[in-house]
């Protein structure tokens, strides 16, 4: 099995630099590892090196240190590194701290564990013969964190080495160290309220926690934390004794005990404070709040979570988004959307290429939240574990009529679940077709997969690299934006998002000769223009409203009734060969399916739907030769 590095760096949770900060010593490794003695503890021919990144970092640089608990086989490492001598002789013991970023590079793969040593030898013996100053395993992927050490009992010492071992790691990835240094901090209390966990619009009459990201840019541990936050409805501070204390340059979450419960349609600024630390004044106050607005939601109505995926049939690793986007649309058909926005091949629509903006190949934006995030199944369903949650801000609906010679229109409607005083939404629309294939050498896929060198991918170890276009199906292709990537200019007012509130916004779509409507989803949207993501949406097939009589199985008269139905449906036709009747609802999900084969002459088919709720659906009847549709009501 390979495991490739997907996403390096998705965003950064520990960025923080001292202030009135004065720096004794530091090791970036940009100018290599040279200046570090390397040890192989337990031999097996593998240690620290030197890691170059593809695209620098504006934290890491290009360089890193790097070690390998898997490098194309198992291992088991005990490598240690330790620095050139350090002259702390003039060094100050008041906030005499060593601070480094350390970090798996692999999204998926990352439970690292390394110890931090200081000591006066540079024997290997003696500095694992002392007791680790820190200890951590990595408890993320591809987040880039900072560590901190106190080392006052140095201070005054002519001669220090800081060293790091990577050990009991098994068949894990890589482990980085970066930016190596030792400091005197001027500040011993500074507490920086870096984050605060918290949704934009939260569902009315619910409590929400409120989680404070603090980082540590002292030389102190922090004990204690006095938290308050202010809305519209009041002040609520609270002080909070931590189980575990915060560390220098180490980082923590609290909660505060206080929930928010807000009743009834509303919103609201909120601010967020630290207004005290180990119950005193913090020494730095410049970074200890921060602001926001909440909008409280009426109705639970579920955000989809979109998935739109960087991908060409040029690109041998591609496979793995095409297998993972179909495990996800199996798994989880009434909330994930899935859209693969191609590159440089025949499907690619330029408009959306250009503004996908991938880094990468194949990437994925997830609700355009997520931006450049690495592909796997793992990666595609945590990130869909980490949305699923959301309220969308209004419960999206379209529906779709023909016009003429093609065209068809979309008509969108928004139904708000709160209120917005100042936005910059839109309303947009994206089309996508399954079951695309093609002919030239351009609809061939590459694949890296062949041969099962690179592990199992969904039967793409089985095929040949590349794939013939023959022998491939295209799901999922995006095929156009109606309003643009940013949603349609004017589509909402800015006073239309009020609760109860609907609008609704028509686009026309002409669909291309060769494409298949039936194989073609709408995903009308709302996008937040201002953040780019995305707030609700839903997927309908496009011919879902449409009754295409037209394309009726040679040419043969069908009539459906009774419509609506409360119990057996009866479908009536003149019949010759095999047939599928499915009822879809208006998500496209499948709800009832049925083979009738070797049919011949007059048809009366009862399917019998008592059993399945009252709503609107479609049916199609279908064969070799063609297929019919029909909206039904089930009553």
């Amino acid at each position: 099995m390979i495991k490739k590095i997907t996403t390096l760096f998705a965003f950064s949770l520990m960025l923080s630099q001292a202030a009135d900060a004065q720096q004794i010593w530091s090791d970036d490794f940009e100018s290599g590892m040279g200046n570090w003695t390397l040890t192989d503890s337990d031999g097996d021919s593998n240690n620290w090196e030197e890691f170059t990144l593809q695209t620098a970092n504006a934290t890491l640089g290009s360089k890193l240190a790097s070690s390998y608990s898997w490098n194309d086989a198992v291992l088991t490492p005990d490598n240690l590194m330790t620095s050139e001598a350090i002259d702390l002789s003039t060094a100050s013991a008041t906030g005499l701290v060593l601070k480094f970023n350390y970090l798996a590079l692999n999204q998926n793969y990352f439970a690292e564990t390394f110890s931090v040593y200081v000591s006066t030898s540079s024997d290997p013996a003696t500095i694992l013969a002392g007791d680790a100053l820190f200890v951590k395993t990595v408890a993320a992927g591809g987040l880039i964190y900072t560590g901190g050490v106190d080392i006052s009992d140095f201070a005054g010492e002519s001669t220090v080495y800081v060293s790091f071992r990577h050990h009991d790691s098994t068949d894990v990835h890589v482990l980085g160290i970066d930016n190596v240094g030792i400091e005197n901090l001027d500040n011993t209390l500074d507490a920086e309220l870096a984050e605060v966990s918290f949704e934009k619009y939260i569902e009315q009459n619910t409590d929400t926690e409120l989680r404070y990201a603090i980082v540590n840019n002292g030389s102190s541990n922090i004990e204690t934390v006095e938290l308050k936050w202010t809305d519209d409805n009041g002040e609520n501070t609270q002080t909070i004794t931590l189980d575990n204390p915060i560390a220098p340059f180490d980082f923590g979450t609290v909660a505060h005990p206080t929930m928010l419960n807000v009743a009834g349609v509303a919103e609201s600024d909120i601010d967020f404070e630290i207004s005290a630390v180990n119950g005193g004044t913090d020494e730095d106050t410049t970074n200890n709040s921060i602001s926001n607005k909440y909008h409280t939601i009426s109705e639970k109505i579920a955000r989809p979570v979109i998935v739109e995926e960087g991908t060409g049939t040029w690109c041998g690793w591609c496979p793995r988004g095409a297998v993972a986007m179909d495990y996800m649309t199996e798994t989880y058909p009434d909330q994930f959307i899935g859209i693969a926005v191609h590159n440089n091949d025949p499907m690619t629509v330029d408009e959306y290429d250009s503004n996908a903006d991938f880094s990468g190949y194949p990437s994925m934006n997830v609700n355009r939240r997520f931006l450049g995030e690495g592909v796997s199944q793992p990666a595609m369903e945590q990130a869909y574990n980490l949305l699923k949650d959301l309220l969308a801000v209004a419960d999206v609906q379209a529906e779709t009529s023909f016009v003429e010679n093609g065209e068809v229109t979309i008509s969108v409607s928004a139904t708000f679940k709160t209120v917005v005083s100042e936005h910059n939404f839109r309303l947009g629309v994206i089309v996508t077709e399954d079951n695309v294939t093609g002919t030239g050498s351009g609809y061939n896929q590459a694949n890296y997969y062949a041969g099962g060198g690179n592990g199992d991918m969904g039967g793409y170890e089985s095929l040949a690299d590349p794939v013939p276009a023959a022998d491939m199906v295209y799901d999922h292709v995006g095929r156009a934006l109606l309003g643009g990537y940013n949603g349609q200019e004017g589509s909402i007012a800015a006073d239309a998002v009020t609760d109860g509130n609907t609008i609704t916004y028509d686009f026309t779509y002409s669909v291309p000769d060769g494409s298949d409507i039936q194989k073609m989803h709408v995903i009308p949207v709302i996008i937040d223009n201002d953040s780019g993501e995305f707030l609700g949406g839903t997927q309908i097939y496009l011919d879902r409203w449409l009754d295409t009589e037209e394309v009726a199985i040679d040419n043969s008269k069908f009539n459906i009734f009774p419509n609506p139905v409360s119990d057996k449906l009866t479908v009536s036709f003149e019949a010759k060969g095999n047939y599928k009747v499915q009822i879809f609802d208006m998500l496209g999900k499948v709800v009832l399916s049925k083979d009738y084969n070797n049919l011949k002459g007059a048809q009366n088919i009862e399917i019998p739907v008592s059993g399945i709720e009252k709503g609107n659906y479609m049916i199609n009847v279908a064969s070799e030769k063609g297929s019919y549709n029909k909206t039904i009501v089930i009553k």
